[in-house]
């Protein structure tokens, strides 16, 4: 971060070292990037392709690689879900958290695939940009409301369980004095509804993930407090057990990656070792192809040699020959 703010501020792209670096710091943590941040990083590609800035930001809001996630007189800022951390925000969880009058309906699905595919959070993420202006992500859920101030509105949250393949869709308000129960349950059941069919639509980028939405909504009313209506069926919680799963999740969750991350340290260490020892296994083998090597220089010198020194011995035997053949009397006719 810090050399790719030097390398910023030494051709003057952006003159305020301190700011680049809190500016990465913050895309390089939840994948949140200001306007001028882009600017940075897409100017090699501006001056390379001759392309403006807007051009370049509506290809990559095209292909869903980032959106705006508020629209405010101050800079804007963009989400880039590819760069999400995969836990939470700090005061994710303290979002979620259902009290007082506040109403919940949620609904689960689960992936019958076993896993959930690369991708999916980041189309999901994309996706579920329309529902409000007000977004907090990371790599395994969001929460989106109409305005970050706005504490009476629908709070829409998704997150989820890595360990039993769910996904998790929740709407929450807090229920105004004086309204009917059932009317106003119902609303959430169609805002969750809503975020159901815009997960079965991301789903269906995919084939063969067997993503299953359970029938019935979980609410955190009471049957007695209910006046339930026919057509709507629910599966009664209440809120505290309903904070105490999703934290129940979360935490999994974060145990989940903590043994992901510790078994591709493993295999980073295994692959380490391997490749230390392949190196090892080369080096040893170069140098007994350098000792064979070697030893087959040596036998060709003293081939080499040996047949020098028999040729000299030859050439000498026949040269003495030769003078004891001179003086042999030659036979007479």
């Amino acid at each position: 971060i810090k050399s790719v703010a030097d390398h910023w501020d030494e051709i003057d792209l952006r003159r305020n070292r301190s700011e680049s670096v809190r500016m990465l710091q913050e895309y390089a943590s939840n994948g949140v990037a200001s306007e001028s941040l882009l600017r940075a990083f897409f100017a090699p590609a501006m001056e390379k392709f001759g392309v403006s800035f807007e051009q370049l930001l509506n290809i990559f809001k095209d292909q869903e690689l980032l959106f705006e996630i508020e629209e405010r007189e101050q800079e804007p800022e963009y989400i880039v879900p590819i760069r999400l951390s995969d836990s939470p925000p700090q005061g994710f969880e303290k979002e979620c958290e259902l009290a007082g009058a506040t109403k919940a309906c949620q609904l689960t699905g689960t992936f019958d695939c076993g896993f959930l595919p690369p991708g999916f959070t980041q189309r999901l993420i994309a996706a579920m940009h329309k529902l409000g202006r007000y977004h907090r992500h990371f790599g395994l859920g969001g929460n989106i409301m109409q305005s970050k101030v706005s504490k009476g509105g629908p709070r829409r949250i998704f997150f989820f369980d890595l360990k039993k393949c769910q996904i998790y869709l929740r709407v929450q308000q807090p229920m105004p004095e004086g309204a009917d129960e059932d009317e106003f349950l119902e609303s959430l059941v169609e805002a969750v509804e809503e975020m159901r069919g815009i997960v079965e639509t991301v789903a269906g980028h995919w084939r063969g993930l067997g993503l299953d939405f359970d029938e019935d909504v979980q609410v955190n009313t009471s049957p007695q407090e209910a006046n339930q209506k026919p057509t709507l069926r629910r599966i009664h919680s209440n809120s505290e057990s309903m904070n105490q799963a999703a934290r129940d999740t979360l935490d999994s969750n974060e145990q989940m990656l903590l043994l992901q991350s510790r078994m591709e340290s493993e295999m980073h260490a295994i692959r380490s070792e391997a490749n230390k020892h392949n190196q090892e296994v080369a080096e040893k083998h170069r140098q007994l192809e350098a000792a064979l090597a070697e030893e087959r220089r040596r036998r060709e010198v003293a081939e080499a040699e040996l047949r020098v020194e028999i040729d000299a011995k030859v050439a000498k035997l026949k040269s003495f020959l030769g003078e004891v053949c001179k003086k042999l009397p030659r036979p007479q006719r």
